[in-house]
């Protein structure tokens, strides 16, 4: 189903364009009377629409328009690309939100999220490995946050596997993995996207502890404990 008549807004694969390229889009109904085509800061195009639209039309809307949502999608890529490059001015993602990064100078390091902004409060010093300070900081903030949600997700499944231990990393590829006896392993940077996006990492990686390989009973054992997840990973193939 194409779009949401209730008012608010879903998520909605859709297939456009000569070459039937599907798009996952933010699809929102109101009392509007035109239609906005724009592209989210998470990178997802959005999608506001009247009421009495018909899906056809906002379809049809959409293809008039893929040259636009192409483009704004490439560049949107190419943002993020230039993200985290940890200098004055530049920005931050965390949980999803992006922040301004600003240098304090300061004698007692420390990281301090305000407004729009995320303070990095170093000596001048330390300030040529603001990279590493922050990375620091998310794998911090994961240790933090992960355990909770993991649990969460792993009281879906009808048995009573665990983890046998959970470790964090920085990957360059990778955002979890899953070894043969049972350790997770989540990529630190997983901290600059949504809660959505990092529970379904996790709800991967604990299928994994269930089926091995990529096969039919994983993806069904996936579709039943997170029925959403294609949309979830294709929002977050756009932070990686």
């Amino acid at each position: 189903m194409l779009l949401d008549k209730r008012g608010k807004s879903s998520f909605s694969t859709i297939d456009i364009g000569p070459d039937h390229r599907c798009f996952s889009i933010r699809i929102t109904r109101s009392k509007r009377r035109s239609i906005v085509l724009s592209l989210g800061q998470d990178g997802v195009p959005q999608l506001k629409i009247p009421f009495q639209l018909t899906s056809d039309e906002a379809k049809g809307f959409l293809k008039k328009n893929i040259d636009w949502l192409e483009k704004s999608i490439a560049e949107q890529k190419v943002l993020f690309s230039q993200q985290n490059k940890y200098y004055d001015g530049g920005q931050i993602r965390y949980l999803g939100k992006l922040y301004r990064l600003e240098f304090v100078k300061a004698r007692c390091p420390i990281i301090e999220i305000s407004g729009d902004t995320f303070f990095l409060r170093c000596s001048e010093k330390m300030m040529e490995f603001a990279e590493k300070q922050i990375v620091e900081w998310y794998r911090n903030r994961i240790r933090l946050i992960l355990p909770y949600r993991l649990r969460m997700i792993n009281e879906r499944f009808s048995d009573s596997l665990v983890p046998r231990a959970i470790k964090y990393r920085k990957m360059k590829s990778s955002l979890g993995n899953c070894s043969r006896y049972g350790d997770l392993t989540f990529n630190v940077m997983l901290m600059r996207s949504e809660f959505s996006q990092i529970d379904y990492v996790i709800a991967h990686e604990l299928c994994h502890l269930r089926c091995w390989a990529h096969d039919n009973s994983f993806y069904s054992l996936l579709e039943v404990i997170m029925p959403d997840w294609r949309n979830r990973e294709e929002r977050l193939a756009v932070d990686f």
